[in-house]
C-alpha cells in the first residue's frame, strides 16, 4: 500500500460551533452530499455531531448516517466496523446460506468474555 492509501487522519479539523456551522452550510450547498443532507445545514449539523461523539470524521457521518423517521442512524459498514472497533467485541462473522428464495443471512456476533449470538434473517422473513 501506498503512504497516502495508509494515512488515517482527518483532513478538517472543526474545534468551534461556528466552524461546525460554515462547514455544514458549505457540504448543504455543495452538491456532494446525500440528498437528505442537501440544502439542510441543520442535519448536517447534527450528523456530524452524533458523528463526533461516536469517533466518526465530518465526512464519514455525513456518509454514514441516516435519517430513519427523523432519528438519526448509523448503517451500513460504518456500524458494522464502529462494533468492530469496540474493546468488547471479540467477532461478527457474517454469512449467507442457501440461495433464491431459500438464501438466509446469518450474524454471530461475539463479546469478550460472553457467549456468541447468532441471528438469522431470510428472504421469508
Amino acid at each position: 500500500m501506498n503512504a497516502i492509501a495508509t494515512q488515517h487522519h482527518q483532513a478538517v479539523k472543526i474545534s468551534s460551533f461556528q466552524e461546525l456551522m460554515r462547514f455544514s452550510e458549505i457540504a448543504a450547498e455543495s452538491g456532494m452530499v446525500p440528498k437528505d443532507y442537501a440544502d439542510r445545514p441543520g442535519a448536517i449539523l447534527i450528523a456530524v455531531q452524533m458523528g463526533s461523539e461516536l469517533g466518526l470524521s465530518p465526512m464519514q457521518a455525513i456518509q454514514n448516517i441516516a435519517v430513519v423517521n427523523g432519528r438519526p442512524s448509523v448503517w451500513g459498514d460504518a456500524l458494522l466496523g464502529l462494533v468492530k472497533a469496540s474493546p468488547v467485541c471479540d467477532d461478527v462473522i457474517e454469512t449467507i446460506e442457501g440461495e433464491g428464495d431459500r438464501m438466509t443471512a446469518i450474524c454471530v456476533a461475539k463479546r469478550k468474555g460472553k457467549s456468541p449470538v447468532e441471528t438469522r434473517f431470510s428472504v421469508q422473513d
